[in-house]
């Protein structure tokens, strides 16, 4: 990396004053704090309920509380889900999380009918349509563990009585 392009990073990440005085010999990208690159996490969000019992075909629903901590109200266009399972879909529910205060709610999921059983966990976050005016990010809140344990219904069950051979 040559000293001008150390220069320009140096600028645009607010390290060295705009003209070059002061300017360090390098800046390591490693070296600047993951806070100045990330848009900051301005909400809170906790699960009452993190695991859900459920049928293939039924709706599952998680309750929640999310704490605004600055002071703008921000609208929530929905949650980002990681490593979902592709069988959940989010029933989306807008809602707006006044400036510093605390909202509950709930976060629905549509459970398709091919859902396999056994039990999975994902992660999720509130995002909102406002964004950080320094890194263009949508304001966001801490990642909550879910998870859905999918169990077979009862008339996919093979009966099974004593004495006899079941498969």
């Amino acid at each position: 990396m040559t000293r001008r392009s150390l220069l320009l990073s140096g600028v645009l990440l607010g390290l060295c004053p705009v003209g070059g005085a002061d300017v360090p010999p390098t800046v390591a990208f490693d070296q600047v704090p993951f806070e100045t690159l990330a848009s900051p996490i301005v909400m809170n969000l906790s699960i009452t309920d993190p695991l859900q019992t459920t049928v293939p075909g039924s709706v599952i629903t998680y309750h929640f509380n999310l704490m605004n901590t600055i002071g703008i109200d921000l609208p929530i266009f929905g949650f980002v889900n990681l490593n979902a399972p592709p069988y959940l879909t989010e029933i989306v529910d807008p809602f707006t999380v006044p400036a510093n205060a605390t909202v509950t709610g709930t976060l629905s999921f549509q459970v398709a009918s091919t859902a396999t059983a056994g039990l999975e966990t994902f992660f999720t976050n509130a995002a909102s349509t406002l964004h950080d005016p320094v890194s263009g990010d949508s304001y966001v809140s801490n990642f909550a563990t879910l998870s859905v344990n999918v169990v077979p219904e009862p008339s996919d069950i093979i009966p099974c009585t004593i004495g006899s051979v079941c498969c």
